[in-house]
């Protein structure tokens, strides 16, 4: 896609930018968690939990290489089976919601619910699901894959967009966090506005 981009496909495009959006995103949101929560390998009472928690991100990191490896063919086909692709991703989230179990049992509550992720490990399976059994009759198709990884795309963006601003005090819809507009004000060390005249 790099190399000759006027040679790609939607496809392969739409799925190279999901994942590596999916990627990028999670790598910023491990390094918030384990600001707030870093592993305590050292500490007799957590130590197997937290190598666990270890263990998860490893798998976390292949599912991220399998997902390279599931979009590959779209390099020569719009119209190749995503669908071990499409099934990584509620994989994903079961992973997800597992290291944070583990980071609950190691540091105990934390302002991370739960449910956000079984909401979107099962979105993504019914999206796996239906691109699988195929209702429309539009599978194998580069429009079917198009489609599919657009919705990948949306729903990780939604995703990451709850996710960052969990725990938050930020003005909320429904329980969703609302947009704030970017300040150009320069902030003292604690966070907070500078004094007048400063």
């Amino acid at each position: 896609m790099v190399a000759a981009p006027w040679a790609s496909n939607v496809p392969v495009v739409l799925g190279l930018v999901a994942i590596y959006y999916t990627v990028i995103r999670s790598f910023v949101s491990w390094h918030g968690a384990i600001e707030q929560r870093r592993y305590r390998l050292s500490v007799p009472d957590v130590r197997t939990t937290e190598l666990c928690r270890v263990y998860i991100d490893a798998l976390i990191v292949l599912v991220y290489a399998y997902l390279l490896l599931k979009a590959e063919p779209l390099r020569a086909q719009s119209d190749a089976d995503i669908a071990g692709l499409l099934w990584a991703f509620p994989m994903l989230f079961v992973l997800y919601g597992t290291w944070g179990y583990l980071r609950r049992v190691a540091w105990g509550p934390d302002d991370f619910k739960l449910r956000v992720l079984i909401k979107f490990a099962v979105a993504y399976s019914v999206l796996a699901l239906l691109y699988q059994l195929d209702p429309a009759g539009i599978g194998g198709s580069a429009v079917a894959n198009s489609f599919a990884l657009a919705c990948v795309l949306m729903m990780m963006g939604a995703y990451r967009f709850i996710n960052f601003w969990q725990g938050a005090d930020v003005n909320r819809w429904r329980g969703l966090p609302l947009p704030r507009i970017p300040t150009l004000t320069v902030l003292d060390r604690d966070g907070s506005a500078p004094e007048e005249g400063r």
